[in-house]
Formats: structure tokens, sequence, C-alpha cells
């Protein structure tokens, strides 16, 4: 998926990157309980799939200001992956 902030477009995606980077700033494992969670989380990703990234937390609170759907779009996404993980996880233990 791909997000523009400040005219630039950067690529996100729920990765093990992400979820590393999540854990190291809120010192917890991932549960996405809270809406600064989800925000958090988005900032890990952006960060985990864009190296040279320099993109503030405040940026991507601004930037899901702005628009609203987005963070909608994501979350869809996020569920998508994770259910996708599941059913992988799932079929590898009936083998």
């Amino acid at each position: 998926m791909k997000i523009n902030i400040k005219g630039t477009e950067y690529n996100i995606r729920y990765t093990m990157r992400a979820l590393l980077i999540f854990e190291n700033i809120t010192s917890k494992p991932v549960q996405i309980s809270t809406l600064t969670d989800q925000c958090t989380l988005i900032y890990s990703m952006l960060h985990a799939c864009n190296k040279d990234c320099t993109v503030s937390f405040d940026d991507v609170i601004d930037t899901l200001d702005e628009q609203p759907m987005l963070l909608r779009d994501v979350c869809e996404m996020i569920m998508k992956a994770t259910q996708l993980i599941s059913k992988d996880t799932d079929t590898s233990k009936k083998e």
C-alpha cells in the first residue's frame, strides 16, 4: 500500500520489521487496542518500509487528519494481513 505524506509517496506494509519497531517504540508487545497504537503501528510500518524516511510521528498524525479514510484503509490492510498469517499458522498446525 502507498500513502502520501507532505507530497511524497511512501510504501507501507505489515512486516516483522514494523512489529519490531512498534515494540521498540512502545516497550510492549504488539497489541493494537488504542488509537495511539494504531497510529504508532502506521508510523512503524512507514519507517520499516522506507529506510531513509524522516517523517515524524506528528507528520503521520497530520496526514491522518487530512485524509480521514486513510486510517480505515490501513486498518483494513492490517486485518487482511493478520488473517492471512492466521490461516498460514492454522494450515501448518494441521500438517
